[in-house]
Formats: structure tokens, C-alpha cells, sequence
């Protein structure tokens, strides 16, 4: 009995390791085995793919609505296979959407932004999640763009085909706040934020709080210790030039106010430059993100 108890209390200290091999995906329903048998995929791959949906959905997809899907959309939109195998891998609920709704959701698209077959292919191709949006909120989130900066339809297409992520992103909780803080932080006008975001549609896509805030922050440092570095060089320029026009008033009169003048060039290129940094700000710290 002793021996039993002793061997039950080393049995929960040390419960005996899982089988399980850990970072090795499993296959486990009907969408990984299409997605092998279809698209031509690693197990692994479509072990992935198929971990992005929910576990009933993954179970119990038809074979042949998915084939159906998968068929028709691939001659919609003109995708070669490794262009199908990169979309369906990126989002495969789609292969349980009915052809109809996909069908709506991709002339909604077509209308609505005034897309060529090309434009459109890139735009879903970049982001397949658009095709599972509700067109009344694709239209939402188009809509306020369009108003808040003030965009013309090329704009506005130049500006989705670039970054179609910003459909994706919530009115209320993203784009709008995202706006206002940049508009704030930089003392933007309408014209001049919107203009700002068809340049740089990628500022929609970072956080501001962790990626755009703290590289304004580096870039306005920068230009403040250059302005003061060309102002420390310009008061000593000043200084020296009226001390030396001072020494040689009389025979040099003509010299000390050249010099004086030429003092107050710099301060004034000075001021210049400084201002020229500060409004930097509004077409290079896109730039700066990308790269912080």
C-alpha cells in the first residue's frame, strides 16, 4: 500500500509527457485535405491555412462548393496557381462562401472605385479578407475617407489599391482617431492631411501610439539640434563680424556694414531652415516609419 501511494505521488509530480510534438501543425479536417489534394499544398501549409477557421467550419467544408468556389474565382479574377495557393491559403473561409456574394462583393468593388480587372485582382489579391466584408461596410469606411480628407475618386482609388488594409480598419476605433492625432500632432490642414495620407497611404496602417508618435518625436529632435548647431554658427559669424568692423569703423565703413548685413543673412537662413525642418514633418515621417 505504501509502495502504491509513493508511486501515485511521483506520478503527480511527474505526469508522463504528452506525445504531442509541439510547432508541428495537424491536419485536421475536410478544408486541409482539399486544400492538399486541390491547391497542391504542403500539409503543413494548409494545416495553417485551415487553423484560421473555426474548427466546425474546417470540418465539415463541402468539397465541392470549395471546388466550385475555387474554380470560379480563380477564372474571376485571372489567378494562375501560385497566385490561387497564396489566396485561398490567406484566407480560406472563403471556399464556403456562396459564388453570388462573392460575385456582389467584387462588383461592388468594380463600381464603386471605378476599378480596371488589373486594379481589382490587386486589390483582393492583397487583401483576400475584403471579399468576406458587407458592402455596406466597405461603403461606411469608403465614405468617411472620401470626407475626411477630402478625396476625389482617382484619390480614393489610388488610395485603396495602395493600402487596402484601411477597409479593414474600424471608423470609430482606427481611422478616425488615427486622423485626428496626426492632423493635431503635425497642425495640418484638411487639404494638407489629406494629401498627406493619398502620398503616404501607408500611415494608415501603423499604430500611431508605437510607430508614429515616437518617430515624430526622433525626427523634430533632429531638425531642433541642427537649428540650434546653424544658430550657435551664426551668432558666432555675427559676433565676429561686428567686432572686426568695429576694429576698422573708420577706414572700413563700407566693410562693417557688409559685414552686418552679410550676419543677418544668416540669421535669417537660419530662421529658414528651421521653419522648412519643422514642416518637414508632413512628408518624410512616413519615411521615417518605415525605417525606425
Amino acid at each position: 500500500m505504501v509502495r502504491a501511494q509513493r508511486a501515485f505521488c511521483l506520478l503527480l509530480l511527474d505526469p508522463p509527457r504528452s506525445r504531442i510534438r509541439y510547432g508541428t501543425p495537424a491536419r485536421m479536417g475536410a478544408a486541409a485535405d482539399f486544400l492538399v489534394e486541390r491547391l497542391e499544398c504542403s500539409l503543413q501549409q494548409a494545416s495553417l491555412a485551415e487553423a484560421k477557421m473555426l474548427p466546425n467550419l474546417a470540418a465539415s467544408l463541402d468539397s465541392a462548393t470549395a471546388d466550385h468556389v475555387y474554380t470560379w474565382l480563380t477564372s474571376r479574377l485571372e489567378l494562375d496557381p501560385p497566385q490561387a495557393r497564396k489566396f485561398f491559403l490567406t484566407s480560406p473561409t472563403l471556399l464556403r462562401m456562396p459564388v453570388a456574394k462573392l460575385d456582389q462583393r467584387l462588383q461592388f468593388l468594380t463600381a464603386r472605385l471605378d476599378l480596371s480587372d488589373a486594379q481589382l485582382r490587386k486589390l483582393v489579391s492583397t487583401l483576400p479578407a475584403t471579399l468576406g466584408m458587407l458592402p455596406a461596410s466597405m461603403e461606411q469606411k469608403l465614405a468617411f475617407l472620401e470626407r475626411r480628407l477630402g478625396l476625389s475618386p482617382p484619390q480614393l482609388r489610388k488610395l485603396v489599391c495602395t493600402a487596402p488594409g484601411a477597409l479593414s480598419r474600424s471608423v470609430e476605433g482606427t481611422l478616425m482617431p488615427k486622423l485626428n492625432a496626426v492632423q493635431t500632432r503635425l497642425d495640418l490642414s484638411e487639404a494638407e492631411l489629406g494629401a498627406l495620407v493619398v502620398r503616404f497611404p501607408a500611415v494608415l496602417g501603423y499604430s500611431y501610439e508605437a510607430k508614429v508618435a515616437p518617430s515624430l518625436d526622433k525626427l523634430q529632435a533632429t531638425c531642433t539640434r541642427r537649428a540650434r548647431a546653424m544658430h550657435s554658427r551664426s551668432a558666432h559669424a555675427h559676433a565676429h563680424a561686428h567686432a572686426h568692423a568695429h576694429a576698422h569703423a573708420h577706414a572700413h565703413a563700407h566693410a562693417h556694414v557688409h559685414a552686418h548685413v552679410h550676419a543677418h543673412a544668416h540669421v535669417h537662413a537660419h530662421v529658414h531652415v528651421h521653419v522648412q525642418c519643422m514642416h518637414m514633418h508632413m512628408y518624410v515621417f512616413v519615411c521615417i516609419c518605415i525605417y525606425v
